[in-house]
């Protein structure tokens, strides 16, 4: 249904010193973003954010944002975990005079329900003095379509922040939800109640092997547009991991249509995505997630044509 574009890994997601539960790397990396010429990681089971440079050989730096204390075990971790699924960075604004990452909690659970915004400094890179807000208010209106939301997904678009939730088997669609950024920037710099979406839009990508397509990030496109990754991950709700029957890279135009997309080779389940451009056409920068605590994750890339 879907033509092949090899995956090629770059790097393992190591790190220069251990995290809480011993573990000296990244397992579940969930977004990536390019921060002071930095790959900025958010793993969903951390209370941190990760940096690295592009030189393989150079472990990542962990910056810890929340003071949450997360248990060892896989099962207790996981029902306790913060769940930052996305990251993005957004201008500058009178309480981020160089502008910040913000880290999106999925909204799984109501203890999913938390943004986390890190400071940037004046050479671009993450900084001390992470705040965490409240989303429940953003998220309430997406649950009007449908009960159960699990942003995966976001990302700067113009004037406004666009946030996709996920669809799985029991809910085919996704949800892509667009704010207002001057509202964004409102409620980031705690001068403004969250903000309600301009819009919120089902969006079906298709499937593979009769599993739905699942948002799992998305990028602004250097030319305009956007780009994502999709997993057809056999599960039916937004909590329980499943079987991955396959994976797709795609990019999105201005308007809104689809004008690439391509299956991922070998499979693997990427949670996070950078565009920049290449010759011949989109180079993709993502990172890995293999629901699995002991594997560590990887920064792949890949070439999408057009």
């Amino acid at each position: 249904m879907f033509p092949a574009i090899a995956a090629r890994t770059l790097r393992t997601l190591d790190l220069a010193s251990p995290l809480d539960d011993g573990r000296a790397y990244v397992a579940a990396a969930s977004g990536l973003a390019l921060a002071g010429g930095r790959l900025v990681v958010v793993g969903d089971d951390l209370a941190h954010i990760v940096s690295f440079t592009e030189d393989p050989a150079a472990p990542g730096t962990a910056h810890r944002v929340l003071p949450d204390v997360l248990p060892a075990g896989h099962a207790e971790r996981k029902r306790r975990k913060p769940d930052l699924e996305a990251l993005t960075a957004l201008p500058a604004s009178p309480a981020f005079p160089h502008g910040a990452l913000l880290a999106v909690g999925s909204g799984s659970t109501p203890a999913r329900e938390r943004a986390v915004l890190v400071p940037l400094d004046a050479a671009g890179a993450p900084a001390d003095g992470a705040l965490v807000r409240d989303l429940a208010g953003m998220l309430a209106p997406l649950r009007e379509h449908r009960d159960e939301v699990n942003v995966e997904a976001a990302l700067v678009l113009g004037d406004e922040l666009v946030l996709v939730s996920r669809a799985h088997s029991a809910m085919p669609e996704n949800l892509v939800a667009r704010f207002a950024l001057a509202a964004v920037a409102a409620w980031a710099d705690g001068a403004a109640a969250a903000p309600a979406p301009r819009s919120v839009a089902p969006w079906r990508v298709g499937e593979i092997g009769g599993v739905p397509l699942g948002v799992t990030d998305a990028a602004a496109h250097p030319g305009g547009g956007w780009v994502f990754s999709a997993a057809a991950e056999d599960t039916a709700d937004a909590y329980d991991d499943g079987a991955v029957a396959g994976a797709v890279v795609g990019r999105v135009d201005a308007a809104g249509a689809v004008v690439a997309i391509a299956r991922l080779t070998p499979t693997v389940k990427v949670e996070g995505i950078l565009a920049r451009r290449t010759p011949g056409g989109t180079e993709l920068l993502m990172v890995t997630d293999a629901d699995d605590p002991d594997a560590p994750a990887s920064l792949l890339a890949a070439v999408l044509p057009g």
